[in-house]
């Protein structure tokens, strides 16, 4: 940076340039706090609730930690800004997009060939890829039930961090990892979960504010030429941000006692309240 403001001395470029040279090299090559960091995103996007912002960055730095993964539903109607939230998310190293899946997308019965693995699990663990991003997880609900099932179960065994299976080819999988996942969804998760709990217990349902859906809509038409241009600035300035994170290992972490009390009564509430709950069907 030193250079290119020597540089731009030396050809004789005006102090208000100079200036402004200084500004863009700043943007370039500073992280933003994550208070330039909201910023930046409401230039382009109409948000209200911060925690919009905070928890998906959350998560993803959670499942950096030697822990159980942190999985991570964002419930929220079609045009909310989900899409332009995980997306910015997508050029971080340690994550891997996704706009759905299959029974076959984490473990397939194909057989490997050139160092290629088609069972993206493995592959996954191969790259060090920790944390999931999938962009729709709507259109899964929509699918078959059969298959809808199948990728459920799969799921439950991902959270636990192992599968085992043998497929009638001779293939044999013995899987071992961390993935985390953060997931877009739609309301109509609510149904669906109804009838699979366990998998519902194993995501946080984050819900952000319902923004005033004409003045985004109003905000998305200004935005039609400038996508492209948007997507690049977001992602890149939230991986400079992730970048600046130094995290400290978890037995160097002290929690204060109060805190703790909290966080112990939250998790027992928690505990309780996921607790079906029988009811009279004829009533």
């Amino acid at each position: 940076a030193n250079l290119i403001l020597l540089r731009a001395s030396e050809l004789g470029m005006t102090e208000a340039d100079i200036v402004k040279v200084r500004l863009a090299l700043k943007f370039v090559l500073e992280p933003p706090s994550l208070s330039d960091l909201k910023s930046i995103f409401r230039q382009w996007l109409l948000l209200e609730d911060d925690l919009a912002i905070e928890i998906p960055l959350a998560c993803l730095v959670a499942n950096r930690f030697q822990c159980s993964p942190l999985w991570l539903f964002i419930v929220a109607p079609p045009s909310s800004a989900k899409t332009e939230i995980l997306t910015s998310l997508s050029s971080i190293h340690d994550t891997y997009m996704l706009s759905s899946l299959t029974p076959q997308t984490f473990f397939s019965g194909l057989p490997a060939r050139d160092d290629f693995e088609p069972s993206l699990a493995v592959e996954l663990v191969r790259h060090k890829k920790r944390l999931v991003i999938i962009k729709d997880f709507t259109t899964i609900l929509e699918m078959r039930a059969e298959n809808r099932q199948e990728i459920f179960t799969q799921l439950r065994e991902i959270y636990d961090e192992k599968y085992d299976k043998r497929f009638g080819n001779g293939k044999h999988i013995n899987w071992k990892g961390h993935i985390g996942i953060i997931a877009g969804v739609t309301e109509a998760i609510d149904s669906v979960m109804q009838h699979h709990s366990l998998l519902g217990e194993r995501f946080l349902f984050f819900r952000p504010f319902k923004e005033n859906r004409r003045s985004a809509a109003i905000k998305s038409l200004d935005q039609v030429e400038s996508k492209q241009a948007m997507q690049d600035q977001l992602r890149l300035q939230v991986k400079k941000f992730v970048a600046s994170i130094i995290l400290r290992p978890m037995e160097q972490i002290v929690v204060d006692e109060s805190f703790r009390e909290q966080i112990v009564f939250l998790a027992d509430f928690v505990a309780h309240g996921r607790c079906p709950v029988k009811r009279n069907v004829y009533t």
